[in-house]
């Protein structure tokens, strides 16, 4: 048995009826509502569009675990490294039918009933997709101010998140919503993110919060600093994470490290995040690692980072500080595809 609506290509097979109100369906609202589109007009397809390939699986998942089998189109957006889902236009039409809030995009009525869990998953689903967290804060930003308003009175009559650390501020044509304070701990600890580089940061910013780093006096965090990126390069984030004081001070720190010659920064090829290096292990392995990278390049076929970075055994990381050493003397060059280098040796070298 399938269904589909008229006109429609894709079809659900062995749909699931009754559809039952749960977490599920309202965690792929929050979704739809977040970095989705939905529109019951002929002419128009409803999409789910998310550079997250994780999210883009959980979005899938939770259509299958609601409606049946669920065929759904593909469309690939190499321009912002982007994937969208199409839905069924029958999905479209049930959820409308469910959650009519879905076009007016607010949030639906049937939340304000009291289901913490169900107000739980929304959240979720539209924090995956529209949060963001910075230090000791969990922001997010939307020219609807009305979704944002609704959100916050779900937070706080579902006694997830205090009032006091919750705040909803206009800045230019848009809207900021904020979770501060130890309120990012509940956030972690009750709802927290399927998008696992948002997870992973926000538990970097519950850990400060739990322990707070103590002075260490002067010089040592600097010392410390220098010997961590020793042993490899990282990111302010990494750093941040294994010392336990805030990004804004670590800056300050290799800053100051930087101006001294002790330490250098330079960009990670897939997501221009800088990362830093430690100048005296580059130094120290510089030729050895150069003339590995010439000899493996003249073989002549473009190399990948990774490609490269796996023939002479360092991290990619590494791997970029020496090629890009390698392009300033202008002994190579790269070609970038879907956001990936491929280095070769220059003719004229």
């Amino acid at each position: 048995m399938s269904y589909y609506s008229y006109g429609g290509n894709l079809q659900i097979k062995n749909p699931k009826f009754p559809i039952k109100e749960k977490s599920e369906l309202y965690e792929l609202v929050g979704h739809i509502l977040g970095d989705g589109f939905i529109s019951i007009e002929p002419a128009r397809t409803s999409t789910y569009t998310n550079t997250s390939k994780e999210l883009i699986n959980r979005f899938c998942y939770l259509l299958n675990k609601i409606f049946g089998k669920v065929e759904t189109g593909v469309y690939e957006d190499k321009r912002f490294n982007a994937e969208s889902i199409i839905m069924p236009k029958i999905i479209s039409i049930i959820l409308i039918q469910f959650f009519p809030e879905l076009l007016s995009k607010t949030a639906p009525e049937r939340l304000f009933r009291g289901n913490q869990k169900n107000i739980i998953s929304f959240v979720r689903g539209f924090f995956d997709d529209e949060g963001c967290v910075t230090t000791s804060s969990i922001i997010v930003t939307s020219k609807n101010r009305k979704i944002l308003e609704d959100i916050s009175k779900l937070l706080i009559s579902a006694n997830l998140i205090s009032s006091r650390n919750l705040s909803l501020t206009p800045k230019k044509q848009l809207f900021i919503l904020t979770i501060k304070g130890r309120s990012i701990i509940d956030y972690f600890g009750r709802i927290g993110f399927v998008h696992p580089e948002k997870q992973e940061k926000l538990k970097i910013e519950v850990d400060r919060k739990l322990h707070p780093h103590k002075p260490k006096g002067e010089g040592k965090t600097k010392s410390e600093i220098v010997n961590l990126l020793f042993q490899k390069p990282m990111s302010v984030n990494e750093l941040s994470a294994i010392i336990g004081i805030q990004q804004q001070i670590l800056r300050k720190h290799l800053k100051s490290l930087a101006n001294s010659q002790n330490v250098e920064v330079i960009c990670r090829a897939k997501y221009k995040t800088p990362i830093y290096h430690s100048v005296k292990i580059f130094e120290s392995q510089e030729e050895t690692n150069q003339n590995k990278i010439i000899n493996i390049l003249t073989i002549g076929l473009p190399l990948s980072t990774r490609e490269i970075s796996n023939k002479i055994g360092l991290s990619k990381d590494q791997t970029l500080i020496y090629l890009r050493r390698l392009e300033e003397q202008r002994l190579i060059s790269f070609n970038e595809d879907n956001r990936t280098f491929y280095w070769r040796l220059n003719e004229s070298r």
